[in-house]
């Protein structure tokens, strides 16, 4: 945990997390208040068929959630200053040599990116939600499921972006370059969705991290469904320490 707090720390006092994390409101705000939704969306079919009728807060949090991917963008900085920079400036050898395993530095680097991200992506459906209550937008459903749509979409986005980036740490090991490993945060989703339109292959929706919120979102996937992309996300992240770990065994320190 000394690892843990010690990134926590350094992130709170950089400046380009505060501006990132104001980026991230900005959007949030701008999406609810002009009724607009983008984003890289693999099996939304149905995100066309939204009216220019005020949005309720129960579609504001599905609605908002399409256009997460466009946060993640944002939160390649939050990438870089996490985990990019200690590979790009060599320092995290420093940190391997005074003790810390590989497995301990990868895990709290994995935490430490997990606890930043929930924060912001938090804080982005709470800007949107409180930007829907300031232009009088009614729930749209009971209270309980307006909290499960908003805890579905927080969890399921959050998780979705931290997947991205756990491969991303992995070609940032291998090819030892933060200019690449940002490319492929950018390039994940949009190959997922050309793979998806032009193969046809149903295995692509699972590791598509952003369908599992979307299609929860849009109601295309029910809640008693989920568990096969749950599962593939939480491999995906496993199997993305192992190989971090063997790439940083068969390099030197």
């Amino acid at each position: 945990m000394r690892l843990f707090t010690a990134d926590i720390y350094r992130l709170v006092r950089t400046r380009g997390i505060y501006i990132a994390w104001a980026a991230i409101m900005i959007i949030a705000g701008a999406i609810t208040n002009s009724q607009s939704v983008g984003g890289v969306m693999v099996g939304t079919e149905s995100a066309p068929k939204y009216t220019d009728a005020q949005w309720s807060l129960v579609e504001i949090a599905t609605r908002v959630s399409l256009s997460t991917s466009v946060v993640m963008y944002i939160l390649i900085a939050v990438f870089v200053m996490t985990v990019g920079y200690e590979f790009s400036q060599k320092t995290y050898k420093n940190t391997l040599t005074s003790g810390i395993s590989r497995l301990q530095f990868i895990v709290n680097k994995f935490i430490a990116l997990l606890v930043i991200v929930f924060i912001m992506i938090f804080s982005y459906f709470g800007v949107a939600i409180i930007t829907g209550l300031f232009k009088h937008s009614v729930i749209g459903g009971t209270v309980h499921h307006f909290w499960n749509v908003l805890i579905t979409c927080v969890f399921s986005q959050t998780l979705a972006i931290c997947v991205i980036f756990s491969l991303a740490v992995v070609v940032l090991v291998i090819s030892k370059s933060l200019i690449i490993s940002s490319i492929f945060i950018v390039a994940w989703p949009m190959i997922m969705t050309i793979v998806a339109v032009f193969s046809r292959w149903d295995w692509v929706k699972y590791f598509d991290f952003f369908t599992i919120s979307n299609r929860l979102a849009l109601g295309e996937l029910t809640i008693d469904k989920i568990a096969p992309y749950l599962v593939v996300s939480v491999l995906t992240i496993l199997a993305t320490w192992l190989l971090t770990i063997f790439a940083m065994n068969h390099q030197e320190l």
